[in-house]
C-alpha cells in the first residue's frame, strides 16, 4: 500500500513540475515578443531612440541631398547654376557662394566699400610714402648740419692749430732775436775791449762769410771805437763795410 502511495505523489510532483515549465516558457515567450515589439516600435520610429535614428537618418540623407545639389550647382551641370540661378542670387551675400566662382556678383555696396577700402590704402600707402619721404629729408637735413659742423670745428681746429703755430713761430722768432741780441751784445763787449788792430784782423777774416754779423758788431761799438777799427781793416773791406752800414 505505501509503495503505491509513494508512486502516486511522483507522478503528481511530475505533473506540477510540468505545469510549472509551462508557465516559464509562456513568461519567456511574453518577454521575447515584448522585445521584439520594442524593436519593431524602434524600427519604425516609435520609440525616443527610434525617432531620433529616423531623424538622424532623414538628416543625413538630406545634407548628401544637399551636398550633391550643392555640387552640381558648382560644376554648372546643364547649365542650371548660369541659365537659372546666378540671374536670381548671384548678388546675394552667403546665398550666392553655392555658385561657381565666376558667377557670383559683388552688390553694390561691397563694391563702394571694396573702392572705399582701396582708397584708404592708397592714402595710407601716400601717408606712408610721405612719411618716408620727410624721414629721409630729415635724415638728409641732419647729415647735412652734422657735416657742417664738423667741417666748421675741423676749419676751427685748422684756424686755431694755425694760431699756435703762428703764435709758437713767433715765439721762436722773439726768442731768437733775444738770443741774437744778446749774443750781439756780447760781441760788442768783447770788440770793445779788443784792440782796434787786432779787432780789424778778426773783422778782415769774417768779411768773407760773416760781413753782416760784422756790420752789426760795428754800428753797436762806439763811434770812436768803431772808426779806429775800420781805419785798422784793409780798404777793401773798410769800403764795404761802410756801404753796409749806410742801407
Amino acid at each position: 500500500m505505501k509503495s503505491a502511495k509513494n508512486k502516486n505523489n511522483e507522478k503528481i510532483n511530475e505533473q506540477i513540475t510540468e505545469k510549472n515549465m509551462t508557465k516559464e516558457q509562456i513568461l519567456e515567450l511574453k518577454q521575447k515578443k515584448k522585445e521584439m515589439e520594442s524593436e519593431l516600435d524602434e524600427l519604425q520610429g516609435k520609440t525616443t531612440k527610434g525617432k531620433l535614428i529616423c531623424i538622424g537618418t532623414f538628416a543625413a540623407t538630406l545634407a548628401l541631398f544637399v551636398l550633391i545639389f550643392v555640387g552640381m550647382i558648382k560644376m554648372n551641370v546643364g547649365n542650371f547654376a548660369s541659365d537659372i540661378l546666378a540671374p536670381v542670387i548671384a548678388d546675394i551675400p552667403v546665398v550666392r557662394s553655392i555658385l561657381p566662382q565666376e558667377l557670383q556678383k559683388m552688390t553694390a555696396a561691397e563694391i563702394a566699400a571694396d573702392q572705399q577700402a582701396a582708397a584708404d590704402e592708397a592714402a595710407s600707402e601716400e601717408a606712408i610714402a610721405e612719411q618716408a619721404a620727410a624721414d629721409e629729408a630729415a635724415e638728409e637735413e641732419a647729415i647735412a648740419e652734422q657735416a657742417a659742423a664738423d667741417e666748421a670745428a675741423e676749419e676751427e681746429a685748422i684756424a686755431e692749430q694755425a694760431a699756435a703755430d703762428e703764435a709758437a713761430e713767433e715765439e721762436a722768432i722773439a726768442e731768437q732775436e733775444a738770443a741774437d741780441a744778446a749774443a750781439l751784445d756780447d760781441y760788442v763787449k768783447t770788440y770793445s775791449d779788443m784792440k782796434p788792430k787786432t779787432a780789424a784782423s778778426v773783422f778782415d777774416n769774417m768779411m768773407t762769410d760773416q760781413s753782416e754779423l760784422v756790420v752789426k758788431i760795428l754800428k753797436n761799438l762806439a763811434p770812436d771805437k768803431r772808426a779806429a777799427i775800420i781805419a785798422n781793416m784793409s780798404v777793401a773791406n773798410a769800403s764795404q763795410v761802410t756801404v753796409m752800414m749806410e742801407q
